[in-house]
């Protein structure tokens, strides 16, 4: 997967990530468990799909296997992986759980960061 930048996405650690909340940052929080690959290379095909104009956000990947991580799953509400967990500035939008097609995702992250999509 890669970030708007067009780099590979790379698992980041917790403390970054909250810091980066902290900062105001735009994120989308791929949680995802290092371990299993396969719903991570799903949710990860349909977020390349989806142009960053829709949700204008950095993507970033933490494994929930940190346990330092935990606390912040539970009050995201991140029961089941994989999930999104969306964030403009230090607001929570949202958690999504489970894989989504594009599409879907696409209509659920423009209405998560209030943005408009276009119909082709």
């Amino acid at each position: 997967m890669k970030n708007k930048d067009g780099e590979e996405v790379e698992y980041m650690r917790f403390e970054l990530i909250e810091r980066r909340i902290a900062k105001g940052e735009r994120l989308i929080i791929h949680c995802a468990a290092s371990w299993n690959s396969y719903y991570d290379k799903k949710i990860s095909t349909a977020l390349s799909q989806i142009p960053v104009s829709v949700h204008d956000a950095e993507v970033v990947l933490l494994d929930t296997d940190e346990e330092s991580s935990w606390p912040a799953l539970r009050r995201w509400s991140v029961r089941n992986l994989p999930a999104l967990v969306l964030f403009a500035g230090e607001t929570h939008l949202g958690t999504i759980i489970g894989c989504r097609p594009a599409p879907d995702l696409t209509t659920l992250l423009a209405d998560f960061f209030n943005t408009t999509t276009q119909s082709n």
